[in-house]
């Protein structure tokens, strides 16, 4: 009686504790937050409604016809992403049916919520065995042109790996990090370690049973709308935790792009497959446009456009005396002289309060026409447009 007591006590303290790790659907195995009454789930990150405040998301759909792979066999994970050598660089290609069934990812998001960056894949098919990996860049990296990838790895990236057994569940899971200079793993170039997890800061299901699809979707031999069991694979890595704990540097903090993909085997070594790639801008862009304006007009206003970023946001502009000016959350400023000005956007970083996650900093030219005097119609002048005009285009 003591026994069946403490496993049914033990039976209802998981959901709660489960609910109080996550108190949303993006670790439950369904994308539509049905069980446990969660409210918010991978539907709502589709559809872009009923958010967290302060939350970054994206979703991101792969077709399958032509499908777009890695380039070539054998691990990429310590390769330069996009270095001088291509043949010692990361490289992908299109082709239809490139990849099998069970490791072609149709549709994948992430989702960052206080420090804690859940993500997710669904593939095609459940016909075997596979292994995920969730690559986490602070750099911009997606393919580009010419089958090469942008951007390049910065100390402090995360890989996590995941392992689906052919029996219906996630089995091993690890997370790692790119140092290329403390780094202890892989064995050319010394430039990964392993992150010391517990099931508090990262872990991944799959999907027991076969569950709806938010999005439009067709499985393998399945009903259209549907995810088969074993083809719905979610994560969480507590980014915010490990960096607590001092089981991840502070320089950690801040990611602009992520890349999921499928892997041959669990190891470090092991021959990449499909992949999904997509901006999440925990590190924020910023933009700001030049201005041209003629002499003894008002100058107007230069805006800075941020994208990305956990609020609240900080705007730090230079002038064109290298001074700076600090407007806090005012993403404007009115211009006083002729110049260049820049203007670098702080978000909050995934440590929590304290900590920061800036910018690149974007410029934009301030230009004032001087006002001619006018003796003839050969001579110009400035007009609406900011143009220099001559008399003699005008009729009187």
């Amino acid at each position: 009686s003591f026994l069946v007591f403490l496993i049914f006590g033990l039976a209802m303290l998981m959901p709660s504790n489960m609910q109080t790790q996550h108190p949303y659907g993006f670790f439950d195995g369904d994308a539509l937050g049905t069980e446990r009454g969660q409210l918010l789930d991978w539907a709502d990150v589709y559809n872009n409604t009923n958010l967290p405040a302060g939350s970054i998301s994206k979703f991101v759909i792969d077709g399958r016809v032509p499908d777009t792979i890695y380039t070539g066999g054998g691990t990429k994970d310590f390769l330069p992403i996009n270095g001088g050598n291509a043949s010692k660089s990361w490289q992908w290609k299109t082709a239809d049916g490139s990849s099998s069934d069970k490791s072609n990812i149709t549709h994948a998001g992430a989702i960052v919520i206080d420090g804690v960056i859940y993500f997710f894949g669904d593939r095609f098919s459940a016909d075997g065995s596979t292994n995920i990996g969730f690559w986490l860049f602070q750099d911009d990296v997606r393919p580009i042109e010419g089958g090469r990838f942008s951007g390049e790895h910065t100390n402090g990236d995360i890989l996590v790996v995941a392992e689906i057994v052919q029996g219906g569940s996630a089995g091993r899971i690890d997370a790692y990090v790119y140092d290329d200079i403390t780094g202890t793993l892989t064995q050319s170039s010394k430039s990964m370690s392993a992150i010391d997890t517990d099931f508090s800061t990262l872990d991944g299901i799959v999907n027991s049973s076969s569950t709806p699809s938010p999005w439009p979707h067709t499985p393998k031999n399945e009903p259209p709308n549907t995810l088969p069991a074993i083809t719905f694979f979610e994560g969480f890595i507590n980014i915010k935790k490990l960096i607590k704990d001092g089981d991840l540097s502070s320089s950690a903090n801040c990611f602009s792009s992520f890349i999921i993909e499928t892997r041959a085997s669990f190891s470090l070594s092991s021959i990449l497959e499909d992949f999904v790639s997509g901006d999440l801008n925990v590190q924020p862009r910023v933009t700001i446009a030049d201005i041209t304006k003629c002499e003894d007009d008002e100058l107007g206003i230069l805006t800075a456009v941020a994208e990305g970023g956990i609020p609240p946001l900080n705007y730090v502009w230079t002038l064109p005396d290298n001074s700076t000016v600090d407007t806090g959350a005012d993403n404007t400023l009115n211009p006083t002289v002729a110049g260049t000005y820049s203007v670098v956007v702080s978000g909050e970083g995934l440590g929590g309060i304290g900590t920061s996650c800036p910018s690149e900093s974007d410029s934009a030219i301030v230009t004032i026409n001087p006002k001619p005097t006018v003796n003839n119609a050969t001579d110009t002048f400035c007009d609406e447009d900011q143009t220099d005009k001559s008399l003699s285009d005008y009729d009187s």
